[in-house]
């Protein structure tokens, strides 16, 4: 519009506000957070007045289609793609990616206008959508459908509500201090470079390798899993598919799908002798060839296994066949560290590099975000059509466009290279997964992780300058606030089963789950404790409990809790001692203390895939009884396979085989852990509506929600109203729909920095930057900014 009237950018939002910002008017758009993020910053607040982003829509209606909108106008208009026109001539001209400037106007710029068009034309075909699946479910299940566990209700009344607090988010960002991030950055860079010597010159010690580059994942394995001279002939433990799959195991399932021999088969119970025989094949096929690859596409490996040496000849005939890849992730190499040191140093290494690349790289440009090029472009003088350009993605600016790929993915990636250097703040761009609805960012500021200076301190010998969330400083005026819901996924568990044992220890501040587990574990040494003498007397038995309290509802077996026992004390420096054997016992105390929160996972498992005893006593699964999909309490529904594509799968010959079996626990899996999860994104999407609420009630209140994890909220509070924060914060997460007893417990902190110390007087510290928050005023804060302790 600016650009046909060619109006002043004043002028233009004028016009707008008076046309838009009308009770009546309700805005839909795609990705509509972003058009009304971007509106908001050219002068337009439009927050009032979002009625339904399709692209949030689509992903509450099936998480399982993708929400692009060339595919949403495919699936649901049959239309041909908005952007068609476009594509058609540049193919026919010969045109790269990124070159719309090469594309005349008069196609060119209709584009944007076909982009609205399509959006306004799903609207209603996607609410129609939203209806047909609630009568279903009225069909299928009156009483669910009567509680209004409704897909009208989950987007409506849940999800839609959220977006005004992400926009407020993205408006905020994260201030950083650049004097702590700067000496971070030298810091890392030295120590990484001194690290990665000294583990290139320990290996070229074992190994026959010229060059040695540690960040090679291929290289490593060839290094730790080849025989000499060019490896060191350990034997892996996991594959690198995912879920990942024992080393041995795949490599004798591939075997036995390739030639049936019986032996191989896992499904049946072998004689010593054929088990020896087994072993002896695994074994020399590892001492012949090395582990870091298994590919059977290679003639000689096929040749070895077909001869006379081998201990289980195997006749393997010439095709296309799929290709093992040894995995050389973290568990791998803290588990193999008791093995080998090399494991160990290794391990540091990788350590170190990740939490240097990620978080404090030092090469490359420093990040701005891409809302601050678009007003750069509205304040560009010149061409006179460019800020339509910039606006609808259709213009190319070639200093800003011929980026890159590596770079740019790198800046992704890199939170250091992301801070805007000019404002001293991160601008992070906040999306809901699939599956849970729980929310993922970029940067991926969630996956800092916790306790690293600690961690850092062990490998290199001395802490780091600061730790990398205290990057994160509140600015001179302000403090940080971080709320936490405690235990959120137990007390989620409690209050979607009923479990009564469960509800008695979460609605108790003075009880502790894992406490209570450790009690149930070993009532001969713990029965007469409570749980506070349990937690301050007996932290080992309660650390050994604590995996399984959060574990079992996702399904991990003894085998996988073991691991994650001896994992922890690998990064101890203590001896591992646990075994699939002997922690099964906690798993059935979990079960007895815990009877009616099992059978309720259970019961979601069976919606999904049902589980039944034989009459020998062994378990398989059925499509008897099945559902295909869960629904929460929000009206949310996940969707897995039919009953009638299940019954399919079920009656084909290879029904045991391996991957097909593996595909349906996974499912199993999901369905028991997804209420739990999906509950807590719940829990956080209703504090976002209250916060939205708070805020339409109070615009002028200088508190600034700044960040989501996954069961915390972290906001910024000027100095002037700290005693209304202190107050308000903990009952806009409390005071929520799914707040059912037991009833949540947050637990709230004043800081200076993320993750830091509390403040015990409410005064500046010398570390804060005085800065100013640029995204207040777009909010109508900008006054609180001038206003200093």
């Amino acid at each position: 519009m600016r650009w046909v009237f060619q109006g002043s950018q004043n002028e233009l939002a004028d016009i707008l506000n008076q046309y838009l910002r009308r009770p009546e008017t309700k805005i839909v758009g795609h990705a509509l957070k972003v058009d009304v993020l971007q509106m908001l910053l050219f002068g337009v607040d439009l927050r009032d007045q979002m009625h339904v982003c399709t692209y949030d829509l689509a992903k509450v209606l099936d998480e399982g289609q993708p929400q692009g909108l060339d595919d949403l106008i495919k699936v649901y208009l049959g239309k041909e793609d908005h952007k068609a026109e476009l594509a058609r001539y540049r193919e026919a001209r010969g045109i790269t990616e990124g070159s719309y400037g090469l594309v005349p106007p008069e196609i060119r710029l209709p584009y944007g206008c076909k982009d609205g068009r399509r959006t306004f034309e799903l609207v209603p075909v996607m609410i129609d959508d939203m209806k047909q699946q609630d009568e279903d479910l009225k069909r299928r299940e009156p009483e669910t459908h009567a509680k209004a566990w409704t897909l009208e209700h989950a987007y409506f009344e849940v999800k839609r509500k959220q977006i005004g607090a992400l926009i407020e988010m993205e408006l905020v960002g994260h201030p950083f201090s650049l004097k702590r991030l700067s000496e971070n950055i030298e810091w890392y860079d030295s120590r990484l470079e001194n690290l990665l010597a000294d583990t290139v010159a320990y290996i070229k010690t074992r190994v026959a390798t010229p060059d040695v580059n540690p960040a090679s994942a291929a290289q490593l394995r060839q290094i730790l899993f080849n025989q000499a001279p060019t490896g060191i002939g350990l034997y892996p433990l996991f594959t690198t598919e995912k879920p990942v799959r024992e080393w041995a195991r795949a490599v004798r399932e591939l075997l036995f799908r390739v030639t049936g021999e019986p032996l191989l088969k896992l499904s049946i119970k072998l004689e010593r002798a054929d088990q020896r025989k087994v072993q002896a094949l695994l074994d020399w096929i590892h001492e012949q060839h090395g582990s870091a690859v298994f590919n059977l596409n290679d003639a000689t490996l096929r040749k070895r296994l077909g001869s006379s040496e081998c201990p289980l000849p195997l006749q393997i005939p010439e095709r296309d066949y799929p290709v093992l890849t040894a995995s050389t992730n973290q568990e791998t190499l803290e588990m193999l560290a008791t093995s080998d040191p090399l494991c160990e140093k290794l391990n540091d290494c990788r350590s170190i590099a990740t939490l240097a690349n990620n978080y404090c790289r030092k090469d490359g440009a420093w990040g701005t975000s891409r809302v601050k090029e678009f007003l750069e472009a509205i304040d560009a003088e010149g061409d006179s059509d460019r800020d339509q350009l910039e606006l609808f993605g259709a213009g190319e600016i070639a200093r800003k466009k011929t980026q890159d790929t590596k770079v740019v993915s790198k800046r992704q990636k890199a939170i250091s290279m992301s801070v805007n250097r000019e404002k001293s703040i991160l601008f992070t761009t906040y999306w809901g997964s699939l599956e849970t609805h729980r929310l993922r960012t970029s940067p991926n500021v969630s996956a800092i992780p916790k306790g690293e200076e600690e961690y850092v301190s062990k490998i290199i010998g001395e802490a780091p300058p600061h730790s990398i969330r205290g990057l994160e400083i509140a600015p001179r005026g302000w403090f940080m606030v971080e709320l936490d819901y405690a235990a959120a996924e137990v007390q989620r568990l409690a209050q979607v089963s009923g479990d009564p044992n469960m509800t008695e220890i979460m609605n108790d501040p003075q009880r502790d789950p894992h406490a209570s587990l450790a009690r149930a574990k070993d009532p001969e040494h713990l029965g007469q404790l409570s749980d506070a003498e349990i937690k301050k007397h007996h932290k080992a038995a309660r650390d050994e409990a604590k995996p399984f309290t959060f574990g079992i509802p996702y399904q991990r077996g003894n085998e996988a809790m073991a691991r994650s026992l001896n994992r922890e004390a690998i990064r101890a420096k203590q001896p591992t001692s646990h075994t699939a054997e002997n922690v099964a016992h906690i798993k059935d105390a979990y079960r007895k203390l815990y009877s009616v929160a099992w059978d309720y996972l259970e019961a979601q498992m069976n919606r999904v895939i049902p589980q039944e005893i034989g009459s020998n006593g062994r378990t398989y699964f059925t499509h008897k009884g099945l559902y295909g999909y869960q629904v929460s309490p929000a009206g949310f529904s996940r969707r897995y396979l039919d009953a009638a594509l299940v019954r399919v799968i079920l009656n084909q010959e290879n029904r045991w085989d391996s991957e097909l079996l593996r595909g349906l626990k996974d499912m199993r899996r999901e369905a028991s852990n997804w209420q739990i999860q999906h509950g807590v994104a719940i829990y956080v999407m209703e504090a976002c509506a209250n916060w939205v609420e708070f805020r339409r009630r109070n615009p002028n209140v200088p508190i600034l929600l700044m960040d989501i994890l996954h069961d915390s909220l972290r906001y910024l509070v000027h100095w002037s109203v700290v005693g209304v924060a202190q107050d308000l914060l903990p009952r806009i997460m409390l005071e929520i729909p799914s707040n059912q007893r037991p009833k949540l417990r947050v637990e709230m902190k004043f800081t200076y920095e993320w993750n830091g110390p509390e403040v015990r007087e409410f005064v500046p510290h010398p570390d804060q930057p005085d800065i100013e928050i640029p995204g207040l005023k777009y909010l109508g804060l900008d006054a609180w900014n001038k206003v200093k302790p």
